[in-house]
Formats: structure tokens, sequence, C-alpha cells
């Protein structure tokens, strides 16, 4: 998962980019040359030979925006600023691969068609699927400036044995 600022709208610009991307599975995807896969989150199938997908709905750009994906083993879920938006259905997972994750690019290249136009903050990739109330927590966490409080800094703190 992570959040990001982008300076515009998912698109079909130049080339593949996004804030997270893989070259098979788990990419955020931003820009895409194929308008079904711009602003997305998916990635591709071991059967049937598809990219599963799943719609980010981000449309308002210069705005910063907390984007996440869970993966249970049957459902692709995205969301957009703690809201749960859509999934897409696919038992089977992801292609296994041996290409890393990058951060602000695509994963194959360095062309800088392929670079993310945005900022990218707090990128967290994590084994198993959160929910939903806790993607919303996390949210919250960064925006809600009441939901997580802190006291003072301790002058004199106390040692533990």
């Amino acid at each position: 998962m992570q959040s990001g600022i982008c300076t515009q709208d998912p698109s079909m610009s130049g080339g593949p980019d996004g804030p997270l991307m893989r070259e098979q599975n788990y990419q955020f995807t931003w820009n895409h040359p194929d308008q079904k896969f711009a602003g997305t989150v998916g990635f591709k199938a071991a059967s049937p030979q598809d990219w599963i997908a799943s719609d980010l709905k981000v449309t308002n750009t210069g705005k910063w925006h907390y984007l996440a994906a869970t993966y249970d083993g049957l459902k692709l879920r995205s969301y957009t600023n703690g809201t749960p938006l859509s999934f897409d259905i696919y038992a089977g997972g992801p292609l296994s691969e041996t290409t890393s994750a990058k951060i602000g690019r695509h994963a194959n290249g360095t062309d800088p068609k392929n670079f993310f136009d945005g900022d990218v903050d707090e990128v967290r990739i994590a084994q198993g699927s959160h929910s939903n109330a806790w993607i919303a927590a996390q949210y919250r966490s960064m925006m809600d400036k009441g939901f997580v409080t802190f006291g003072p800094e301790e002058a004199n703190p106390t040692q533990q044995p």
C-alpha cells in the first residue's frame, strides 16, 4: 500500500508508470497505454493469462491520496482514502517472478516516460491481507488530527530495569 500526490489524472500517457510496480504482479498503475489499466491496482494471473485489476477511482489531481490494496487469495480489493472501492475475484494468485518492486517507476527499464509524475510517501508491503477497518484506521491516523494523539515529550523518562 502507499500514498501519494499526482499532478495529473490517470491516463493513457506515454508509458506504463505508477507509484509502486513490479513487472507482473502487485502493480499500482497510474498511466498505461491501455486505458482499462490506468488508475488501477492489479496483477497478472497464472490462469487465465490475463490481468486482474481493481479500479482506484482517483480523478482529482494535485491532492494527496492514500492508495491501498489487499489480496486474500480470492479477492483483489482497492481502496482510496480509506474507502473500499472495488474488487476483482480471482482464486489462484499472481504469477511468480524475480523482478523486484520499484517505487515511482515501471519495473522494466529507465525510460523517462515510465516514471511516476508525482510524490510517493510511506510505501508498505505486507504479507497477508488487512481488513477494511484496518485500512480505514491507517488513513484516519494520517488525516484526522483527533484520531491519534500523543502526550508531551517526557523531560526525565524513568529508566526500566
